[in-house]
């Protein structure tokens, strides 16, 4: 870059696509006191690492509680870990570990975590069914998905079963008759329901002309286009990108020759890469020859409060991370986007797939408000000493009269 602030997300070694390929995204973060943040907030993301640190300690590093239950946080800050009744057993399967489960549970009692072993599912079980009905519906299909309906299938980890929610324009035939193959071959797991879903946007909004760069800010396919939100700036070795959600992509996408995007009326970049072939709403935007326009500069902050004004502030920052960090049902995140600024709700579901205008990606999903705009903006678990970014935004609207909003999980 001409000049760069601060430290900047990094992605890791391998593809350039840090959504893909389950490389580390890295930001370094300073304390910037952002409103509303709740200390319970705070308080309860410092467990979760310590739960972390604790499950690789006895099981190992690749160790995680979705693969022996599940896990949730209420209003209150409460965790609660519901193993599956079979918890040791199931330990000793993937880890070759069994003498290390009750101390596990002792462990997390002393800390002050609600512990249970009734789960029939985990959440990796409960998400790879979940899988197999949406391949199941791309095949009914034969991956030629109709774009006149909007289809999610989405794991319920407290109510142990998988929801498939639809909103069919026209219930012919074809529709019907899915429905009644995939409710007798999943039928002692599979809920099927007949959603309204309105507003789930794809569209995108407008902002500003901004000289320093970061999450939160407008980006656009052509100068007075629609806009849709960026989600963090990123690097790899002297190589310079945006990332923003994969839809809000037009035209080619190439890593030499892609088509343009902009920030405000600037070029900042090439379209170089993108997820959605591989069901991941995200897609990265490489700086030509590490330049940007008009002297601008590249941060790690995001903008998230609205303004009016003329002076540049970011309201906050990524923070390091070597590692995705975990998302928990009923956990507490926020996003930042140029429509609807922040809006904050609670994690609803584990990783899900959805068919909006006839593509599959995977999110998970939401009740924070989202809405035409956001999409690309950043979605994170906020802190006074730097957020933590765990996604991006991908649509938004109403489902039955009440938000939803489908996440892409940054892993």
């Amino acid at each position: 870059f001409k000049h760069l602030r601060s430290m900047l997300l990094v992605i890791g070694v391998g593809l350039l696509f840090v959504i893909s390929n389950n490389q580390s995204v890295l930001a370094e973060g300073k304390s910037v006191n952002e409103d509303f943040i709740d200390p319970k907030v705070d308080e309860v993301n410092t467990k979760l690492l310590e739960l972390d640190e604790k499950l690789h300690e006895l099981f190992g590093e690749k160790a995680t509680i979705s693969s022996l239950g599940y896990m949730t946080v209420d209003e209150k800050g409460i965790i609660q870990v519901n193993l599956k009744n079979n918890f040791k057993e199931t330990a000793k399967a993937i880890y070759s570990s069994e003498n290390e489960s009750n101390e596990m549970i002792e462990w997390m009692k002393s800390q002050g975590i609600v512990v249970n072993n009734t789960a029939k599912y985990s959440s990796d079980e409960l998400t790879n069914i979940s899988d197999r009905v949406m391949a199941d519906i791309t095949s009914y299909y034969n991956f030629d998905l109709p774009k006149d309906f909007t289809l999610a299938v989405e794991p319920d980890v407290e109510k142990q079963i998988i929801r498939l929610k639809y909103d069919f324009s026209d219930k012919s035939a074809p529709e019907n008759d899915l429905l009644k193959q995939l409710e007798i071959k999943y039928s002692n797991i599979l809920v099927t329901e007949d959603t309204k879903y309105e507003n789930v946007e794809f569209t995108k909004s407008k902002n500003g002309d901004w000289n320093n760069l970061g999450g939160g800010l407008a980006i656009s396919s052509s100068p007075s286009g629609p806009r849709c939100t960026t989600t963090a700036l990123l690097h790899k070795n002297s190589n310079y990108f945006l990332l923003t959600a994969g839809h809000c992509f037009e035209g080619a996408v190439s890593t030499t020759a892609g088509a343009y995007q902009y920030q405000y009326s600037k070029i900042v970049g090439r379209q170089h890469s993108t997820g959605l072939w591989n069901n991941i709403d995200a897609g990265i935007i490489r700086f030509e020859g590490n330049n940007l326009a008009g002297g601008r500069y590249a941060t790690n902050g995001v903008k998230i409060a609205p303004g009016s004004g003329t002076i540049e502030d970011f309201d906050n920052t990524f923070v390091n991370w070597s590692e995705p960090p975990s998302v928990v049902y009923l956990e507490s995140i926020c996003k930042s986007g140029v429509s609807t600024d922040k809006t904050c709700g609670g994690v609803k579901s584990g990783t899900s797939n959805v068919i909006i205008k006839g593509q599959v990606v995977k999110v998970f999903r939401s009740d924070l408000y989202a809405v035409g705009g956001d999409s690309g903006g950043p979605v994170y678990k906020p802190s006074t000493s730097g957020n933590v970014l765990v996604g991006l935004v991908t649509g938004g609207g109403l489902e039955n009269g009440k938000n939803v909003s489908f996440i892409t999980k940054v892993l």
